[in-house]
Order: C-alpha cells, then sequence, then structure tokens
C-alpha cells in the first residue's frame, strides 16, 4: 500500500510539473526572452495574474538556492505559481541579444536572481533583490510569502 501511495504522489507532482511552462523551468540562455513574456502575458490576462521576471543562470549558486527553497516547500511554490506567471531570463555576459534589449528596458540587475513583476501589460511594478528574502544559505518562507502576497494585489493578513 505504501508503495501505491508514493508512486500516486509522484505521479501527481510529475502532472504538476508539466503544467509549468517550459519559460518557468530553466534560465534558457538560448531562448528569446521577448516571446516567452509574449506568452506570460496571455496567460497571466486569462488567468488574472502578475508577471514575475527572475534574473539568474544555472551558474547562480542563489538562483540554485531558489529552485531547491521552493522544492522544499510547495505551500511557497504553490502560492507563487498561483499569482504569477514566472518567466525565467538567462542573464550573464554571454547572453543574446534578446535577452539585453529586453532587461535595458527595466532598472539594472542588481544580483541574481533579480525580480521584476510586471502587470499583465507589461507595466513594471516593482523590483526586489533576493538577498532580501535570504535566511542563511536559503530564504526565509515569511518573507517570501509576503513578497508574493505585497505583489499579487492580496494584502498580508497579519
Amino acid at each position: 500500500m505504501y508503495k501505491v501511495g508514493v508512486f500516486l504522489l509522484l505521479l501527481l507532482y510529475g502532472v504538476l510539473q508539466a503544467q509549468i511552462p517550459a519559460y518557468s523551468l530553466n534560465y534558457n540562455k538560448s531562448a528569446n526572452p521577448y516571446e516567452d513574456l509574449e506568452k506570460a502575458l496571455k496567460q497571466a490576462k486569462k488567468e488574472h495574474k502578475k508577471v514575475l521576471l527572475i534574473v539568474g543562470g544555472d551558474w547562480c549558486k542563489w538562483c540554485g538556492q531558489l529552485e531547491n527553497f521552493l522544492d522544499d516547500h510547495q505551500n511557497v511554490k504553490d502560492e507563487l505559481y498561483k499569482h504569477f506567471e514566472v518567466v525565467k531570463v538567462y542573464y550573464a555576459k554571454d547572453m543574446n541579444k534578446e535577452a539585453k534589449s529586453l532587461l535595458s528596458q527595466f532598472p539594472k540587475v542588481e544580483e541574481t536572481p533579480f525580480f521584476y513583476v510586471l502587470n499583465d501589460k507589461a507595466k513594471l511594478l516593482n523590483v526586489a533583490k533576493s538577498s532580501s528574502f535570504e535566511r542563511g544559505f536559503s530564504y526565509n518562507t515569511k518573507k517570501f510569502l509576503n513578497f508574493i502576497k505585497n505583489n499579487s494585489g492580496e494584502k498580508d493578513e497579519k
């Protein structure tokens, strides 16, 4: 019985992962972030969400820590994807011209990961440094949830 339960949980996890678009899953060096953003904006409008651009790369240890944190804190990940269409934008010296062009329209990336909150019309609403959520070599659950609430249109109830 235990094996069946574990199998069902893994199957459900796989289904949920499949529902997250490719532009949300990794920092793709060759992706066109304009195309990804366009898809995300359409989905955000349809689902009454905002868009969260997360700028970073697979080379970035804090970007990896963010992924680990979200994997370990499913409640935070669920809230993030409930309120935002997440688009990961590759950032490095060797980023493509589309990424350079897109990011040049926003305030300077100060660290990675770096967050840009947009409405469903691509208007910049807020920026955030990942260091504002850090705790040790991970992230602070309460601070991250407050960021989500404060930038999704919901008020912090506490």
